[in-house]
């Protein structure tokens, strides 16, 4: 990987180097089939060939047709390019150094030479050659050509390579690459020992199986994320279905409310008009009797004038009487009048009296009338709030199961497919250790571990369940406004299609329940006005 990536860094930042962009092509195509095949069993002598070929920096020496083996009874030719950025003095130098050796550490160098005519901004191709006599001896160690300038410094590096005899031909196989010939690019022609040969082709065919064996697995995974897929789309079908049925069940809800809301709002209605014909009626009454006192006033009144004309008038005919006579018929009259006024009065304070106790009374009745209303306000907020409670726990109860009904289908349907992931999981598992009997029987404990824990999630919900319906809330409610929910609960938690007909029960029984209330508090407070002195 390494390699194809400095070739590849190489073909697009060097193209001024007259490498063939096929033959680049045609070089990192083997060294990814053989080369790194190589580089994992240890024979670096083909994949250090290209190490060092292009230098990340721009270079400005590059050593030309470097070899991967020399031979120390032959001289050593090394062929270089100077590029136009370089300044060649005469104190330049090419040495041969061991490879991670610094620069005082040279093995034998020889001054860089240039053609005659050379000058500096121009390209020039060069050559120096190393006697036999200075070259190192055969051995394992690697070696490169640098380029040192006059200040020291490093200009170029070539690619590694070794120093050893030269081996009989019989075991050396040489390789051609015969691909695209006739087109005019250049040829690659590669001399490798057998024995690396006959590795590097048993590599190739293990690497083959493993890539074979991969892309089974590949098609296993694929088609069981097809599978997990199919099986996310009908989970999350039924997910969209459930959230639509809870939104049909909400807007059934607010309907019912809102009719709720208006029955509600007429019982209000004729409560507050019974409440006003009943204050008409009371004023009424008052108004009959004080107006029936007013009358017996009047009548007295003009009793008492009516006597007083007869007396005059008989004053008037008694004129010619004596006055002694006169004057006593007039006392024993005065006195008479005065007896009549006397009982006049005291009958007056004895209706007054008994008008004070008869307003007493109504304002009396009148407090109660207002206490027995309140009363029967209270209990209808009492009966609304606890409606209202009754509905949100059935609601909150209904939710809460057809969630719980979701939880366990979900979580049923993840242990399954859980399940079908593990076992060809297990198997490639068993496979490639060796142990499938044991694993399966050290795997079957948890396996078996896990529906357990599953299977207690119900008795969990099922104990929550029992909890709230023995909570001090649920028992304190009215056993008449609660008798009817409880009987409805279990069916709401089995089949939640009966809610409905119990809600519709509730609701008859709750309208029923309203409209008995209010006769008989107003058969009550007829009753009481009856026994009133006023009737």
């Amino acid at each position: 990987m390494h390699v194809s990536v400095l070739l590849l860094k190489a073909s697009q930042n060097r193209p001024e180097q007259g490498i063939c962009p096929a033959f680049l092509h045609r070089l990192r195509y083997r060294l990814s089939s053989a080369v790194l095949l190589q580089t994992e069993t240890g024979a670096h002598s083909i994949c250090v060939f290209f190490l060092n070929i292009f230098m990340e920096k721009q270079p400005t020496v590059v050593f030309r047709n470097v070899g991967q083996l020399y031979f120390p009874q032959t001289r050593v030719e090394c062929h270089y390019s100077l590029e136009p950025d370089h300044q060649w003095t005469s104190s330049d130098w090419v040495g041969i150094f061991q490879e991670g050796s610094s620069v005082n550490q040279y093995h034998t160098y020889t001054w860089a030479l240039v053609p005659e005519g050379h000058t500096d901004g121009s390209s020039t191709n060069c050559c120096v050659v190393f006697r036999a006599s200075y070259l190192p001896q055969p051995s394992a160690a690697r070696y490169e050509f640098r380029y040192v300038d006059k200040a020291g410094q490093v200009c170029a590096r070539s690619r590694p390579f070794l120093f050893c005899l030269p081996k009989p031909l019989g075991e050396l196989e040489t390789l051609k690459d015969e691909e695209n010939e006739e087109d005019g690019e250049e040829e690659l022609l590669l001399v490798v020992p057998r024995a690396q040969l006959l590795q590097l082709t048993d590599g190739m065919k293990e690497k083959c199986e493993k890539v074979e064996e991969m892309e089974g697995r590949h098609k296993d995974v694929t088609h069981r994320h097809d599978d997990l897929t199919g099986e996310l789309a009908s989970l999350m079908a039924q997910r969209t279905q459930s959230q639509q049925q809870i939104r049909d069940l909400e807007d059934e809800n607010k309907a019912l409310r809102e009719t709720e809301r208006e029955g509600t709002m007429e019982v209000d209605r004729q409560e507050s008009h019974a409440g006003f014909n009943i204050r008409f009626y009371l004023e009424k009454v008052e108004a009959e009797a004080s107006l029936q006192e007013a009358r017996g006033l009047q009548e007295r009144l003009e009793a008492s004038e009516h006597l007083a004309e007869d007396l005059r008038r008989e004053l008037r005919e008694l004129g010619a009487r004596p006055v002694a006579q006169l004057t006593l018929q007039l006392s024993e009259e005065n006195l008479l009048l005065r007896e009549e006024r006397a009982n006049w009065a005291l009958e007056r304070e004895a209706y007054k009296h008994a008008a004070e106790s008869d307003k007493m009374k109504m304002q009396e009745l009148s407090c109660e009338v207002q206490r027995k209303e309140e009363w029967l306000q209270e209990e209808r907020r009492e009966r609304e709030k606890l409606e209202a409670q009754l509905e949100s726990e059935q609601e909150c109860n209904r939710v809460l199961s057809d969630a719980r009904r979701d939880l366990l289908e979900l979580q049923s349907s993840l242990r399954r497919v859980q399940r079908d992931k593990e076992q060809p999981d297990q198997k490639n598992l068993d496979q490639r250790s060796g142990t499938g009997p044991e694993a399966e029987s050290r795997s079957g404990a948890p396996a078996r571990s896990a529906p357990g824990s599953s299977s207690a999630d119900p008795e969990g919900g099922s104990s929550a369940w029992a909890r709230w319906m023995d909570s001090p809330l649920f028992l304190s409610a009215d056993p008449e406004q609660t008798g009817t929910p409880e009987r409805c609960a279990p069916t709401h938690v089995t089949d939640t299609r009966d809610a409905p007909a119990c809600q519709t029960q509730d609701e008859k029984a709750a309208e029923d329940r309203t409209r008995l209330v209010f006769p008989q508090r107003v058969d009550f407070i007829l009753s009481e006005l009856a026994d009133s002195p006023m009737w």
